[in-house]
Protein backbone atom coordinates (compact mmCIF):
# COMPACT_ATOMS: atom_id res chain seq x y z
CA UNK A 1 0.00 0.00 0.00
CA UNK A 2 1.72 3.36 -0.93
CA UNK A 3 0.64 6.71 0.79
CA UNK A 4 -0.27 9.48 -1.28
CA UNK A 5 1.84 12.80 -0.27
CA UNK A 6 0.10 14.76 3.02
CA UNK A 7 -2.83 12.08 2.98
CA UNK A 8 -2.94 10.93 6.53
CA UNK A 9 -4.34 7.63 7.12
CA UNK A 10 -6.49 6.51 9.69
CA UNK A 11 -7.45 3.18 11.38
CA UNK A 12 -10.66 2.97 10.01
CA UNK A 13 -9.12 4.02 6.61
CA UNK A 14 -6.96 1.13 6.82
CA UNK A 15 -9.60 -1.46 7.78
CA UNK A 16 -11.69 0.16 4.97
CA UNK A 17 -8.66 -0.78 2.10
CA UNK A 18 -8.23 -3.86 3.31
CA UNK A 19 -11.67 -4.92 2.48
CA UNK A 20 -11.05 -3.28 -1.70
CA UNK A 21 -10.00 -5.02 -4.87
CA UNK A 22 -6.17 -4.05 -5.25
CA UNK A 23 -5.97 -6.16 -8.99
CA UNK A 24 -7.52 -3.80 -10.66
CA UNK A 25 -11.28 -4.77 -11.51
CA UNK A 26 -14.26 -2.80 -11.10
CA UNK A 27 -14.88 -3.32 -7.26
CA UNK A 28 -18.54 -3.92 -6.03
CA UNK A 29 -17.97 -3.69 -2.25
CA UNK A 30 -17.91 -0.34 -2.68
CA UNK A 31 -18.85 2.12 -5.17
CA UNK A 32 -17.59 2.78 -8.79
CA UNK A 33 -17.44 6.43 -9.95
CA UNK A 34 -20.38 6.18 -12.57
CA UNK A 35 -19.51 8.17 -15.84
CA UNK A 36 -23.41 8.14 -16.23
CA UNK A 37 -24.43 10.21 -13.24
CA UNK A 38 -25.08 13.65 -13.52
CA UNK A 39 -26.93 16.50 -11.29
CA UNK A 40 -29.64 18.40 -12.46
CA UNK A 41 -28.07 21.48 -10.12
CA UNK A 42 -25.13 21.76 -11.01
CA UNK A 43 -24.39 25.50 -10.24
CA UNK A 44 -23.14 24.38 -6.70
CA UNK A 45 -19.91 22.46 -8.30
CA UNK A 46 -18.79 25.51 -10.73
CA UNK A 47 -17.39 27.52 -8.17
CA UNK A 48 -15.34 24.82 -7.04
CA UNK A 49 -14.44 24.14 -10.60
CA UNK A 50 -13.66 27.75 -10.66
CA UNK A 51 -11.04 28.08 -7.81
CA UNK A 52 -9.49 24.24 -8.89
CA UNK A 53 -7.95 25.86 -11.95
CA UNK A 54 -8.30 29.50 -11.61
CA UNK A 55 -6.24 30.93 -13.87
CA UNK A 56 -4.97 27.59 -15.01
CA UNK A 57 -7.18 26.04 -17.52
CA UNK A 58 -9.65 28.79 -18.13
CA UNK A 59 -8.06 29.47 -21.70
CA UNK A 60 -8.38 25.30 -22.33
CA UNK A 61 -11.83 25.03 -20.32
CA UNK A 62 -13.93 22.58 -22.57
CA UNK A 63 -17.39 21.32 -21.97
CA UNK A 64 -15.81 18.00 -21.46
CA UNK A 65 -13.27 18.57 -19.23
CA UNK A 66 -16.10 21.22 -16.88
CA UNK A 67 -18.47 17.93 -17.26
CA UNK A 68 -15.97 15.15 -16.20
CA UNK A 69 -15.45 17.64 -13.04
CA UNK A 70 -19.20 17.77 -12.03
CA UNK A 71 -19.11 13.69 -12.76
CA UNK A 72 -16.49 13.47 -10.20
CA UNK A 73 -17.66 15.56 -7.76
CA UNK A 74 -21.14 14.65 -8.10
CA UNK A 75 -20.31 10.66 -7.30
CA UNK A 76 -18.28 12.17 -4.67
CA UNK A 77 -21.52 13.90 -3.27
CA UNK A 78 -24.06 10.70 -4.36
CA UNK A 79 -21.66 8.34 -2.29
CA UNK A 80 -20.57 10.59 0.83
CA UNK A 81 -17.95 8.41 1.47
CA UNK A 82 -15.24 6.70 -0.58
CA UNK A 83 -15.35 5.44 -4.09
CA UNK A 84 -13.37 3.58 -6.56
CA UNK A 85 -11.92 5.93 -9.18
CA UNK A 86 -9.71 4.34 -11.97
CA UNK A 87 -6.95 7.12 -13.15
CA UNK A 88 -5.27 4.96 -15.53
CA UNK A 89 -7.14 4.98 -18.98
CA UNK A 90 -6.59 1.43 -19.45
CA UNK A 91 -8.80 0.85 -16.80
CA UNK A 92 -11.50 2.49 -18.75
CA UNK A 93 -10.34 0.75 -21.88
CA UNK A 94 -13.26 -2.62 -21.36
CA UNK A 95 -15.92 0.07 -20.07
CA UNK A 96 -18.18 0.02 -23.19
CA UNK A 97 -20.17 2.02 -23.84
CA UNK A 98 -18.92 5.73 -21.87
CA UNK A 99 -20.74 9.05 -22.62
CA UNK A 100 -19.49 11.41 -25.19
CA UNK A 101 -18.78 14.02 -23.03
CA UNK A 102 -17.06 12.10 -20.48
CA UNK A 103 -12.95 12.48 -20.98
CA UNK A 104 -11.26 9.22 -19.46
CA UNK A 105 -7.77 11.20 -19.49
CA UNK A 106 -9.43 14.08 -17.69
CA UNK A 107 -10.24 11.98 -14.87
CA UNK A 108 -6.38 12.40 -12.94
CA UNK A 109 -6.26 16.05 -14.08
CA UNK A 110 -9.67 16.59 -11.77
CA UNK A 111 -8.85 14.38 -9.01
CA UNK A 112 -5.49 15.89 -8.55
CA UNK A 113 -7.08 19.21 -8.80
CA UNK A 114 -9.46 18.43 -6.23
CA UNK A 115 -7.41 16.88 -3.98
CA UNK A 116 -4.91 19.96 -4.01
CA UNK A 117 -7.98 22.22 -2.79
CA UNK A 118 -8.62 19.45 -0.18
CA UNK A 119 -11.84 18.49 -1.91
CA UNK A 120 -11.43 14.70 -1.69
CA UNK A 121 -8.31 12.36 0.01
CA UNK A 122 -7.14 10.05 -2.08
CA UNK A 123 -5.26 6.40 -2.00
CA UNK A 124 -3.27 4.44 -4.50
CA UNK A 125 -3.16 0.45 -4.08
CA UNK A 126 0.34 -1.48 -5.37
CA UNK A 127 0.08 -3.99 -3.27
CA UNK A 128 -0.48 -6.71 -5.85
CA UNK A 129 2.01 -7.76 -7.95
CA UNK A 130 -0.47 -8.86 -10.35
CA UNK A 131 -1.96 -5.83 -10.07
CA UNK A 132 -2.98 -4.81 -13.93
CA UNK A 133 -3.15 -0.80 -13.22
CA UNK A 134 -2.72 1.18 -10.05
CA UNK A 135 -6.09 1.32 -8.34
CA UNK A 136 -7.11 4.83 -7.09
CA UNK A 137 -10.01 5.36 -4.38
CA UNK A 138 -11.29 9.16 -3.41
CA UNK A 139 -13.18 10.13 -0.50
CA UNK A 140 -14.78 13.62 -0.29
CA UNK A 141 -13.66 16.02 2.49
CA UNK A 142 -16.10 17.84 4.79
CA UNK A 143 -14.81 20.44 3.05
CA UNK A 144 -16.74 19.31 -0.50
CA UNK A 145 -20.07 17.96 1.44
CA UNK A 146 -20.51 21.25 2.84
CA UNK A 147 -20.58 23.03 -0.56
CA UNK A 148 -23.58 20.20 -1.53
CA UNK A 149 -27.03 21.48 -1.49
CA UNK A 150 -29.02 18.75 0.47
CA UNK A 151 -31.79 19.16 -1.93
CA UNK A 152 -29.10 18.35 -4.86
CA UNK A 153 -31.00 15.95 -7.09
CA UNK A 154 -28.73 13.22 -8.96
CA UNK A 155 -29.84 12.12 -12.42
CA UNK A 156 -28.95 8.94 -14.35
CA UNK A 157 -29.01 9.26 -18.37
CA UNK A 158 -31.12 6.81 -19.96
CA UNK A 159 -28.88 5.82 -22.14
CA UNK A 160 -26.88 4.70 -18.91
CA UNK A 161 -29.68 1.99 -18.07
CA UNK A 162 -27.65 -0.67 -19.90
CA UNK A 163 -23.98 -1.21 -19.73
CA UNK A 164 -21.73 -3.75 -21.79
CA UNK A 165 -18.63 -5.77 -20.90
CA UNK A 166 -17.03 -7.15 -23.89
CA UNK A 167 -18.82 -6.08 -26.53
CA UNK A 168 -19.93 -2.60 -28.32
CA UNK A 169 -23.58 -1.82 -27.91
CA UNK A 170 -25.26 -2.06 -31.23
CA UNK A 171 -27.44 1.33 -31.88
CA UNK A 172 -30.47 -1.20 -32.25
CA UNK A 173 -30.28 -2.78 -28.78
CA UNK A 174 -33.99 -2.44 -27.88
CA UNK A 175 -35.20 -4.16 -31.00
CA UNK A 176 -34.34 -7.28 -28.68
CA UNK A 177 -37.74 -7.93 -26.65
CA UNK A 178 -35.62 -9.06 -23.16
CA UNK A 179 -33.05 -6.23 -23.30
CA UNK A 180 -36.03 -3.87 -23.79
CA UNK A 181 -38.02 -5.47 -21.02
CA UNK A 182 -35.46 -4.72 -18.71
CA UNK A 183 -34.61 -1.22 -20.05
CA UNK A 184 -38.15 0.03 -19.66
CA UNK A 185 -38.60 -1.46 -16.03
CA UNK A 186 -35.09 0.17 -14.56
CA UNK A 187 -36.43 3.36 -16.25
CA UNK A 188 -39.89 2.75 -14.44
CA UNK A 189 -37.89 1.48 -11.46
CA UNK A 190 -35.31 4.65 -11.36
CA UNK A 191 -38.36 7.27 -11.66
CA UNK A 192 -40.04 5.84 -8.83
CA UNK A 193 -36.56 5.49 -6.51
CA UNK A 194 -35.67 9.16 -7.61
CA UNK A 195 -35.58 10.81 -4.16
CA UNK A 196 -33.24 8.16 -3.22
CA UNK A 197 -30.94 8.25 -5.86
CA UNK A 198 -28.74 6.16 -4.35
CA UNK A 199 -30.75 2.63 -5.29
CA UNK A 200 -31.07 3.21 -8.65
CA UNK A 201 -30.50 0.73 -11.05
CA UNK A 202 -28.81 0.12 -14.56
CA UNK A 203 -28.40 -3.42 -16.05
CA UNK A 204 -25.19 -5.17 -16.95
CA UNK A 205 -24.53 -7.43 -20.26
CA UNK A 206 -21.70 -9.57 -20.82
CA UNK A 207 -19.97 -10.63 -23.95
CA UNK A 208 -23.64 -10.33 -25.73
CA UNK A 209 -27.28 -9.24 -24.76
CA UNK A 210 -28.29 -12.96 -24.04
CA UNK A 211 -25.66 -13.31 -20.82
CA UNK A 212 -26.12 -12.00 -17.77
CA UNK A 213 -28.17 -8.82 -17.50
CA UNK A 214 -27.94 -8.68 -14.13
CA UNK A 215 -28.88 -5.40 -12.15
CA UNK A 216 -26.09 -3.10 -10.40
CA UNK A 217 -25.28 0.41 -9.21
CA UNK A 218 -27.96 0.36 -6.17
CA UNK A 219 -26.20 1.12 -2.55
CA UNK A 220 -28.03 -2.04 -0.99
CA UNK A 221 -25.62 -4.42 -3.29
CA UNK A 222 -22.77 -2.66 -2.03
CA UNK A 223 -22.54 -1.81 1.24
CA UNK A 224 -22.02 -4.94 4.17
CA UNK A 225 -24.72 -7.43 5.32
CA UNK A 226 -24.91 -5.36 8.82
CA UNK A 227 -25.56 -2.07 7.14
CA UNK A 228 -27.88 -3.36 4.94
CA UNK A 229 -29.65 -5.10 7.83
CA UNK A 230 -29.95 -1.58 9.97
CA UNK A 231 -31.98 0.07 6.78
CA UNK A 232 -35.10 1.79 7.55
CA UNK A 233 -37.46 1.76 4.67
CA UNK A 234 -40.35 4.69 4.80
CA UNK A 235 -40.08 4.51 8.84
CA UNK A 236 -40.35 0.58 8.83
CA UNK A 237 -37.30 -2.09 9.06
CA UNK A 238 -37.01 -4.79 6.23
CA UNK A 239 -36.95 -8.06 5.94
CA UNK A 240 -35.12 -10.10 3.22
CA UNK A 241 -36.60 -13.03 0.90
CA UNK A 242 -33.50 -15.29 -0.65
CA UNK A 243 -33.87 -17.59 -3.41
CA UNK A 244 -32.05 -20.99 -2.47
CA UNK A 245 -29.29 -22.18 -4.56
CA UNK A 246 -30.91 -19.77 -7.04
CA UNK A 247 -28.79 -20.56 -9.64
CA UNK A 248 -28.65 -24.24 -9.31
CA UNK A 249 -32.77 -24.40 -9.08
CA UNK A 250 -32.82 -22.81 -11.97
CA UNK A 251 -30.58 -24.50 -14.19
CA UNK A 252 -32.03 -28.39 -13.55
CA UNK A 253 -35.91 -27.09 -13.28
CA UNK A 254 -35.15 -25.53 -16.79
CA UNK A 255 -32.85 -28.27 -18.18
CA UNK A 256 -33.89 -30.95 -16.67
CA UNK A 257 -37.12 -30.55 -15.24
CA UNK A 258 -36.08 -31.38 -11.59
CA UNK A 259 -36.89 -29.65 -9.07
CA UNK A 260 -33.83 -29.23 -5.70
CA UNK A 261 -34.69 -30.81 -2.87
CA UNK A 262 -32.18 -29.39 -0.44
CA UNK A 263 -29.51 -26.70 -0.46
CA UNK A 264 -27.17 -27.40 -3.49
CA UNK A 265 -24.30 -25.80 -1.78
CA UNK A 266 -24.38 -28.14 1.17
CA UNK A 267 -21.32 -30.98 0.74
CA UNK A 268 -20.59 -32.55 3.92
CA UNK A 269 -17.09 -31.44 5.33
CA UNK A 270 -16.18 -28.34 3.01
CA UNK A 271 -17.87 -24.50 3.66
CA UNK A 272 -20.84 -23.66 2.04
CA UNK A 273 -18.87 -20.34 -0.03
CA UNK A 274 -16.38 -22.79 -1.22
CA UNK A 275 -19.11 -25.16 -2.48
CA UNK A 276 -20.95 -22.42 -3.40
CA UNK A 277 -18.31 -20.96 -5.45
CA UNK A 278 -16.99 -23.83 -7.72
CA UNK A 279 -20.74 -24.36 -8.26
CA UNK A 280 -20.57 -21.12 -9.78
CA UNK A 281 -17.38 -22.30 -11.76
CA UNK A 282 -19.02 -25.53 -13.03
CA UNK A 283 -21.31 -23.89 -14.63
CA UNK A 284 -19.24 -20.66 -16.02
CA UNK A 285 -16.40 -22.89 -17.77
CA UNK A 286 -16.01 -25.48 -20.03
CA UNK A 287 -14.00 -28.26 -18.55
CA UNK A 288 -13.53 -29.42 -14.90
CA UNK A 289 -9.86 -28.22 -15.20
CA UNK A 290 -10.67 -24.93 -15.84
CA UNK A 291 -13.25 -24.68 -13.26
CA UNK A 292 -10.82 -26.04 -10.55
CA UNK A 293 -8.14 -23.29 -11.59
CA UNK A 294 -11.03 -20.11 -11.38
CA UNK A 295 -11.69 -21.62 -7.94
CA UNK A 296 -8.07 -21.51 -7.25
CA UNK A 297 -7.34 -18.29 -8.30
CA UNK A 298 -10.76 -17.10 -6.70
CA UNK A 299 -9.18 -18.31 -3.21
CA UNK A 300 -5.60 -16.59 -3.83
CA UNK A 301 -7.46 -13.25 -4.63
CA UNK A 302 -7.79 -12.60 -1.40
CA UNK A 303 -6.20 -12.96 2.11
CA UNK A 304 -8.99 -13.85 3.79
CA UNK A 305 -10.06 -16.22 1.33
CA UNK A 306 -6.96 -17.82 1.53
CA UNK A 307 -6.48 -18.18 5.26
CA UNK A 308 -10.36 -19.38 5.09
CA UNK A 309 -9.62 -22.35 2.55
CA UNK A 310 -6.52 -23.24 3.20
CA UNK A 311 -6.06 -27.07 3.26
CA UNK A 312 -9.02 -28.22 1.55
CA UNK A 313 -9.11 -30.05 -1.31
CA UNK A 314 -11.00 -28.91 -4.32
CA UNK A 315 -11.49 -32.41 -6.29
CA UNK A 316 -13.99 -33.72 -3.73
CA UNK A 317 -16.15 -30.85 -4.31
CA UNK A 318 -16.60 -31.24 -7.95
CA UNK A 319 -16.81 -35.10 -7.61
CA UNK A 320 -19.97 -34.46 -5.17
CA UNK A 321 -21.23 -31.85 -7.51
CA UNK A 322 -20.83 -34.23 -10.43
CA UNK A 323 -23.04 -36.84 -8.31
CA UNK A 324 -25.62 -33.99 -7.87
CA UNK A 325 -26.23 -33.61 -11.50
CA UNK A 326 -26.32 -36.78 -12.82
CA UNK A 327 -25.75 -37.08 -16.63
CA UNK A 328 -24.19 -34.02 -16.06
CA UNK A 329 -22.07 -33.61 -19.68
CA UNK A 330 -25.08 -31.18 -20.97
CA UNK A 331 -25.19 -28.98 -17.92
CA UNK A 332 -21.48 -28.49 -16.24
CA UNK A 333 -18.63 -27.37 -17.82
CA UNK A 334 -20.58 -26.32 -20.55
CA UNK A 335 -20.19 -22.64 -19.85
CA UNK A 336 -24.45 -21.80 -19.72
CA UNK A 337 -23.65 -19.97 -16.17
CA UNK A 338 -24.23 -16.27 -17.77
CA UNK A 339 -27.33 -18.25 -19.33
CA UNK A 340 -28.63 -19.10 -15.97
CA UNK A 341 -27.84 -15.85 -15.25
CA UNK A 342 -29.75 -13.83 -17.82
CA UNK A 343 -32.82 -15.99 -16.45
CA UNK A 344 -32.60 -14.88 -12.98
CA UNK A 345 -31.76 -11.21 -14.00
CA UNK A 346 -35.29 -11.36 -16.43
CA UNK A 347 -37.48 -12.78 -13.77
CA UNK A 348 -35.94 -10.07 -11.83
CA UNK A 349 -37.02 -7.87 -13.90
CA UNK A 350 -40.88 -8.96 -13.83
CA UNK A 351 -41.24 -8.94 -10.40
CA UNK A 352 -39.75 -5.56 -10.38
CA UNK A 353 -41.87 -4.57 -13.32
CA UNK A 354 -44.60 -6.01 -10.75
CA UNK A 355 -43.82 -4.07 -7.78
CA UNK A 356 -42.87 -0.26 -9.35
CA UNK A 357 -46.94 -0.95 -11.09
CA UNK A 358 -48.06 -1.35 -7.31
CA UNK A 359 -46.02 1.64 -6.68
CA UNK A 360 -43.93 -0.77 -3.67
CA UNK A 361 -40.51 -0.01 -3.07
CA UNK A 362 -38.37 -3.15 -3.58
CA UNK A 363 -34.81 -3.45 -3.08
CA UNK A 364 -32.70 -6.25 -5.65
CA UNK A 365 -29.94 -8.05 -4.49
CA UNK A 366 -28.89 -10.29 -7.31
CA UNK A 367 -31.44 -13.17 -6.41
CA UNK A 368 -32.50 -11.82 -3.32
CA UNK A 369 -34.57 -8.72 -2.60
CA UNK A 370 -35.66 -6.77 0.27
CA UNK A 371 -39.04 -4.84 1.72
CA UNK A 372 -41.12 -3.18 3.87
CA UNK A 373 -43.04 -6.02 6.15
CA UNK A 374 -46.20 -3.93 5.62
CA UNK A 375 -45.85 -5.18 2.20
CA UNK A 376 -44.25 -8.98 2.56
CA UNK A 377 -47.38 -10.59 1.64
CA UNK A 378 -47.97 -9.13 -1.56
CA UNK A 379 -44.09 -8.78 -2.55
CA UNK A 380 -43.68 -13.19 -1.55
CA UNK A 381 -46.61 -13.98 -3.68
CA UNK A 382 -44.82 -11.99 -6.60
CA UNK A 383 -41.52 -13.24 -6.02
CA UNK A 384 -42.44 -17.13 -5.88
CA UNK A 385 -44.20 -16.04 -9.63
CA UNK A 386 -41.80 -14.75 -11.01
CA UNK A 387 -39.34 -17.38 -10.04
CA UNK A 388 -41.34 -20.15 -10.93
CA UNK A 389 -39.56 -22.39 -13.44
CA UNK A 390 -41.58 -25.34 -15.23
CA UNK A 391 -43.89 -25.11 -12.36
CA UNK A 392 -41.73 -25.73 -10.04
CA UNK A 393 -41.82 -23.39 -6.94
CA UNK A 394 -38.17 -22.29 -5.76
CA UNK A 395 -37.63 -22.11 -2.06
CA UNK A 396 -37.33 -19.22 -0.10
CA UNK A 397 -35.71 -18.19 2.49
CA UNK A 398 -37.30 -15.46 4.84
CA UNK A 399 -35.45 -13.39 7.32
CA UNK A 400 -37.64 -11.01 9.54
CA UNK A 401 -36.56 -7.76 11.32
CA UNK A 402 -36.03 -9.42 14.65
CA UNK A 403 -34.23 -12.47 13.20
CA UNK A 404 -32.03 -10.09 10.79
CA UNK A 405 -31.33 -8.54 14.63
CA UNK A 406 -30.94 -11.06 17.04
CA UNK A 407 -29.59 -13.80 14.48
CA UNK A 408 -32.40 -16.07 14.79
CA UNK A 409 -33.35 -18.77 12.15
CA UNK A 410 -34.99 -17.66 9.08
CA UNK A 411 -38.55 -19.13 7.75
CA UNK A 412 -38.40 -20.89 4.95
CA UNK A 413 -41.45 -21.30 2.65
CA UNK A 414 -41.70 -23.73 -0.77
Amino acid sequence: MKQQKNNITTDKDNEWLSQVDTHGNWSRLIATLDPWLSTADPAWIDPLYTECFSGVFQSRRSAKHVTTFQTIVTNLAKAGTAICCPVDKRSWSEVSPLPGNFGVSLIGVCVEALEKHKYLTSWRTFSSSKAKHRVTYIRPTEKLLACSPMSVRYLVDDEGIIRCKGFDRPEDYLDNPWVSQRYHTVRDYNRMMQDTPEHQLYAVYKNDFQSMGRFAGSRVMMIKKEERRAMIVDGEKPFEADIKSCHPFIALAKTRGIRLSSDFYEIEGFPRGLVKAASMMALNCNSRKQAQQAVQGWINEKRDRRELYRGYNLAPIFDALERKVPHHEDLLYQSRGLEFLADESLRMSLFLENMTSFGIKVFPIHDAVMGKMSDKEIILEHFTEAFMVNGFEPTIDIKLPEQIIQGGTTDVIH
